[in-house]
């Protein structure tokens, strides 16, 4: 081995302690987003409830705050998570709407979600600004769950899971020209 001088040590020790605590120094404290008396909750699938574009975070969960049923909400941060706008009810279309999922692309925000036995869609044209009305994207639902959203270029694919056929399987519906119009449900999985 070759020995090392006592500068040498202290040059090392010192770079290890300002990397430890530049590497700590990442993550800040937390932040509370709600604060309903109601359970506020997130998908089963916490990847789907968040999406960002540059600086601009976007986020949906359910919760109860406003009586019996629950509705989804909106979020946003636009530097980086460091402060976080007002709340924005997204659901107006009856009751237990849950599990809301998100996708951005520009200043497209999409969030889909279940609500009143049916799969419903939403969207935002300035990056969280302002909402459009709901539209519902299923006629023929039974007990949908689970929803899930993916954006490329003005293509929008949502699929759901659904037990309109006497069992829970998968559908799938999508929108060509950024959720203006959308095509009719198809059926993914038959297991019977």
């Amino acid at each position: 081995l070759i020995p090392f001088d006592k500068s040498v040590w202290f040059f090392l020790f010192s770079l290890l302690v300002v990397l430890s605590i530049n590497l700590r120094a990442q993550w800040g404290p937390d932040i509370r987003l709600t604060y309903a008396d109601y359970l506020s909750e997130i998908s089963n699938n916490n990847a789907r409830c968040i999406a960002t574009n540059g600086d601009t975070i976007h986020i949906t969960w359910s919760d109860g705050r406003l009586g019996t049923y629950t509705n989804i909400f909106y979020k946003r941060s636009t530097n980086a998570g460091m402060t976080w706008g007002i709340d924005t009810r997204l659901s107006y279309s009856g009751s237990g709407a849950r599990y809301p999922a998100i996708a951005v692309k520009g200043e497209l925000v999409h969030v889909v979600y279940p609500s009143s036995d049916q799969i419903y869609y939403n969207r935002s044209t300035d990056a969280g600004l302002s909402w459009g009305p709901e539209i519902q994207l299923s006629n023929n639902s039974l007990w949908p769950q689970y929803p899930s959203v993916s954006v490329s270029d003005s293509i929008l694919f949502v699929v759901w899971e659904d037990h309109r056929d006497g069992n829970y399987e998968i559908y799938f519906k999508r929108s060509t020209n950024n959720g203006s119009t959308w095509e009719a449900d198809t059926r993914l999985t038959n297991g019977q």
